[in-house]
């Protein structure tokens, strides 16, 4: 009788266990998946200038830097300004204005990092013809720029283009080109600053990372930013596109293209037509910050949306549902149901085309062919 008392207390035990194991696990797997705040980010190498020489520079031609160091830039120049060295170089733009009828204003052909500070009011305009060097500043190295003045960029190409990293750390960039605004080969990150954009095109663009973690940023563009990954902790951030407001795309295969917006004040206008204010090639993941979109479309991923928390504001009306727009206007596909819109060709040997709206969470007209090939058009209200 004591041996099999002894048997239940152990299995009881048993089970106890096992059930609070289960719990445990459970409880840290939600947590897990409300969770969606990712460890991706931007990072640029540090550069030491301690040792370096310093150079004070009176511009009035062109000139090549070939040594690293620090050079204190004043003055007004018709022509660029080439970086080609294995060291770090600063460049400090005090009141500079840089003008270059035929190429980038300053290209670093090749360098470790470039610093570019910014004191007073500076200038920089280039027209370009070169699809290789295509920007006013154009550099091979990683990028910060850094300062407390105000750097004002015209370009017939790109504004600023890196094929490395950039970061921007402070200082007022006014930028007006025809191509990208800031374009980086790899990782872009903000950690502030004031930055205004008027382009034809993409207004910010990484390859890789689009980071933005604080700043004030009014972007005029086609299509405001863009990137594989594209996480916003923080800053001021208003976008007047044409195209997508914020864009997530295959641009590296090192991420899946995915839009993590974890903070930050938020404001997206869009234009009339096949525009989608917040769109991703892959994941929607809303955790913080305050988001405003006017606009036609305000959402549309392909994998999956999750939202967790922030504020977000469609159209004037206050939400907490991440709706999608997928396929560029025809409809939508929701935890693997298809929605309203979309046209389908049957798959076997049926004559005409047959166009179906499925009867789960269908909206609008439903037109069908007959099967037998007649003309007659049966039109289905739903």
């Amino acid at each position: 009788m004591d041996n099999k008392k002894n048997l239940i207390i152990i299995i009881f035990s048993l089970v106890v266990l096992l059930g609070a194991g289960i719990l445990v696990y459970f409880l840290s797997k939600d947590n897990t998946v409300n969770n969606n705040a990712s460890n991706v980010s931007a990072e640029v190498q540090e550069a030491s200038f301690d040792n370096s020489d310093e150079y004070y520079i009176t511009l009035d031609k062109s000139i090549t830097i070939s040594k690293a160091g620090v050079y204190y830039l004043s003055g007004t120049l018709d022509g660029s300004i080439t970086v080609n060295t294995d060291g770090d170089v600063k460049l400090v733009l005090n009141g500079v204005s840089i003008k270059n009828s035929n190429g980038a204003a300053i290209n670093v052909e090749k360098a470790n990092i470039v610093y570019i500070e910014v004191n007073g009011d500076n200038t920089i305009s280039a027209t370009i013809s070169d699809e290789e060097v295509d920007g006013a500043i154009f550099t091979v190295s990683d990028l910060v720029l850094t300062g407390s003045g105000t750097l004002n960029i015209t370009s017939n190409s790109n504004g600023i283009k890196t094929k490395g990293n950039m970061l921007i750390e402070n200082g007022t960039y006014n930028i007006t080109s025809d191509g990208d605004s800031i374009h980086c080969n790899d990782s872009l990150k903000i950690n502030g600053g004031t930055i205004n954009i008027e382009s034809k095109d993409d207004g910010l663009r990484a390859n890789d990372i689009l980071e933005i973690n604080d700043g004030n940023i009014t972007v005029n563009a086609t299509e405001g930013i863009e990137g594989t990954y594209v996480k916003i902790n923080g800053g001021t951030i208003s976008i007047n596109a044409s195209d997508d407001g914020i864009n997530a795309t295959n641009k590296t295969d090192n991420y899946t293209p995915t839009v993590e917006i974890n903070g930050g004040n938020i404001t997206i206008k869009m234009a009339q037509g096949d525009t989608d204010g917040i769109d991703s090639n892959g994941n929607l993941y809303i955790n913080g910050g305050t988001i405003t979109i006017d606009g036609q479309s305000a959402f549309d991923y392909d994998l999956e949306a999750k939202y967790t928390g922030g504020k977000m504001i469609i159209n004037g009306e206050e939400t907490t549902t991440i709706t999608n727009q997928f396929g560029g206007g025809m409809g939508g596909m929701n935890n693997g149901a298809m929605r309203g819109g979309q046209q389908m060709t049957p798959p076997s040997g049926e004559e005409g085309n047959q166009q179906m709206t499925p009867p789960d969470n269908s909206n609008g007209n439903q037109q069908m062919t007959p099967p037998d090939g007649s003309n007659n058009t049966r039109t289905k209200k739903r």
